[in-house]
C-alpha cells in the first residue's frame, strides 16, 4: 500500500466470525479486496452475531465508505508514529530465566537462606502474567545477577549449589553459547530495566498478553517480573489511572497486536508512543489549572491499587473475573450483545450507546 504504484483496499471486514464448518473451528477471520491504484473503500464492521453453529447464522454488519488503512480500519496511519522522548527507556519486558531450575518454592527459599540472611534478597517473588490476572502462584527465583561465578559460589554457596544442580545441566545442552558460558545467570537479565527501577519502591506492571489489559502497582525490588510481564518505571498513582483508562486501552489495541484472540501489550508502541496527558506533569503546583485534574487522577489510581489489595483478602476473586463481570454489566446496560472491548474495532452502534 505504500509502494510507488500502490494497491488500495476497496473492501474489508477486519473481524468476522468463522461460520459453521465440519470442525467448528473457534477462530475469527478478516476479509479484504484489493485494487491497483489509490482508492477509497467500504469498511464493514460486525455489530452483532448469533447462531454461528447453526445453518442460519445471523451476522449484522455496519458499512461505511472510507479510506481503509493497512490495519483494516478508517483510523489515521499509525505506522508513522515514533517513540516519544518522554516515554523512552521507561517500559521493559521482564526477565527470561532460560532454566526452570531457578524457580523455588517458599519452603526451598527458607532452606536455601538458612545461615545467610542476605540470600533472601537473592530470591525475590517471581511474577508472571498469570499472577497479575488471576492469583499469585507463590514462586521465587534465585537471582545471581551481577555476580561472577566465583562471587556467587563464595557469597551464596547454597544458592550456587542449587543452580549448579538444577540449572547447569539444562544450560549445557542449550545451543546458545552465552547461555552455556553464563549458566548461573538468567538468559535475559534486563540490566537496563533494573537501573530504571532502582530509585522506585513500586512500579506499574501489566501482563503482556491477557483478555483484559489490567495495570497495577508492584513492589520493587522484592518482586521480579517475568518476560510475560511489562514493567513501567513509574510509581505515581495518577499515571496508573491514565494507563488503566479506556482511552489508553483503545490506543494499545490500535497500535499493538494480538496473540490468538487476546490483546498483546507491545510496550514499544503502546506505551512509548502514547502521548501522556499534561495533567501527569509531576511539576504541577496548586496554582496550575491542571492540578485539580492531577489530584483526581491520583485519587482514582490509589483507589484502583487499593482494590487489588482487597482482592488478595478473598481467594475466590481475580481481576480477570471482575473485568468479565464489568463487561457483562455493560452488555446489559447497552441492551445488546456487545463483544468484549478488545474485539470491538469501533464503539457499539446500538441505540443505548
Amino acid at each position: 500500500m505504500a509502494a510507488k504504484h500502490p494497491l488500495s483496499l476497496v473492501f474489508a471486514v477486519p473481524d468476522h466470525p468463522w461460520l459453521k464448518a465440519s470442525d467448528k473451528a473457534a477462530v475469527r477471520i478478516s476479509m479484504t479486496v484489493a485494487e491497483r491504484g489509490d482508492h477509497g473503500g467500504v469498511l464493514a464492521v460486525v455489530l452483532s452475531e448469533a447462531g454461528l453453529n447453526t445453518d442460519t447464522p445471523e451476522v449484522l454488519l455496519s458499512t461505511q465508505e472510507v479510506k481503509i488503512s493497512a490495519r483494516l480500519s478508517s483510523s489515521a496511519n499509525l505506522q508513522l508514529l515514533s517513540v516519544l522522548a518522554g516515554n523512552d527507556l521507561m517500559a521493559w519486558q521482564g526477565c527470561k530465566l532460560v532454566g526452570s531450575g531457578f524457580l523455588v518454592s517458599s519452603a526451598q527459599r527458607q532452606t536455601l537462606s538458612r545461615g545467610n540472611g542476605d540470600a533472601l534478597l537473592r530470591m525475590p517473588i517471581y511474577i508472571a502474567g498469570s499472577d497479575l490476572t488471576r492469583r499469585p502462584q507463590g514462586r521465587y527465583a534465585v537471582d545471581l545477577t551481577g555476580l561472577s561465578e566465583s562471587q556467587a559460589r563464595e557469597q551464596f554457596p547454597a544458592l550456587y549449589q542449587h543452580v549448579h544442580d538444577f540449572v547447569r545441566p539444562e544450560r549445557l545442552s542449550n545451543r546458545d553459547q552465552g547461555f552455556q558460558e553464563y549458566w548461573w545467570l538468567y538468559g535475559r537479565r534486563r540490566p537496563e530495566m533494573r537501573d530504571a527501577f532502582t530509585a522506585l519502591s513500586r512500579v506499574i506492571v501489566t501482563s503482556e498478553v491477557a483478555k483484559h489489559q489490567l495495570f497495577s502497582f508492584l513492589e520493587w525490588p522484592q518482586n521480579l517480573i517475568d518476560g510475560s510481564v511489562i514493567g513501567i518505571a513509574i510509581d505515581r498513582a495518577e499515571c496508573l489511572a491514565v494507563l488503566s483508562s479506556r482511552s489508553h486501552v483503545r490506543w494499545a489495541l490500535a497500535v499493538a497486536g494480538r496473540l490468538e484472540d487476546r490483546p498483546r501489550y507491545q510496550h514499544d508502541t503502546a506505551f512509548m508512543q502514547y502521548p501522556l496527558p499534561l495533567a501527569l506533569d509531576p511539576k504541577l503546583t496548586a496554582n496550575n489549572a491542571l492540578y485539580a485534574q492531577q489530584e483526581r487522577l491520583r485519587e482514582l489510581g490509589e483507589r484502583l491499587d487499593a482494590l487489588k489489595q482487597r482482592l488478595a483478602e478473598h481467594p475466590f476473586l481475580t481481576m480477570t473475573g471482575l473485568y468479565n463481570m464489568l463487561e457483562r454489566i455493560r452488555e446489559l446496560e447497552h441492551g445488546c450483545d456487545v463483544p468484549p472491548l478488545f474485539m470491538r474495532p469501533a464503539p457499539c452502534q446500538c441505540a443505548a450507546s
